[in-house]
């Protein structure tokens, strides 16, 4: 059997996934982008998980601490995720904005496709030598 080396994937880092959160963006564009990357990296959730989160998927434990309870789109197994601060900062930064409101998202999240398309911009920004994908953000190091 022969390993096809074309399909490894190469998980994001610690240090990159810093860099992503801290680095600024030339436009609102790759920002919002970014912050929904992050916030898959941040809780683990796939991208269509993360496109189907509403407030009622939310709860706070008797410690004060954020989780979300989310049966998964693709096999519909509950998911509980605690929410680490920040993700929560990336929520509370879409909580007024107009679009997502619009919308009934929580956060800006786009097309698959277009996601794709424009973390290949921030990947050259932040000089990350990986192909970031929607998928690569659940899997990190």
């Amino acid at each position: 059997m022969k390993i096809d080396k074309t399909n490894v994937k190469v998980p994001l880092t610690k240090a990159e996934l810093a860099l992503l959160l801290k680095r600024p963006m030339p436009n609102e564009r790759l920002d919002r982008i970014r912050d929904v990357f992050c916030f898959c990296a941040l809780t683990g959730l796939a991208f269509t998980d993360v496109d189907h989160l509403r407030r009622e998927h939310f709860t706070t434990d008797e410690e004060g601490q954020l989780w979300i309870h989310k049966p998964r789109e693709k096999t519909a197994v509950m998911s509980r995720v605690p929410v680490l601060p920040q993700a929560a900062a990336l929520l509370e930064k879409y909580r007024d904005d107009a679009n997502c409101r619009a919308r009934g998202k929580l956060l800006p999240v786009p097309s698959n496709t277009k996601m794709n398309a424009y973390l290949k911009e921030i990947a050259d920004i932040c000089q990350i030598p990986k192909h970031l994908t929607t998928h690569l953000a659940r899997h990190w190091l």
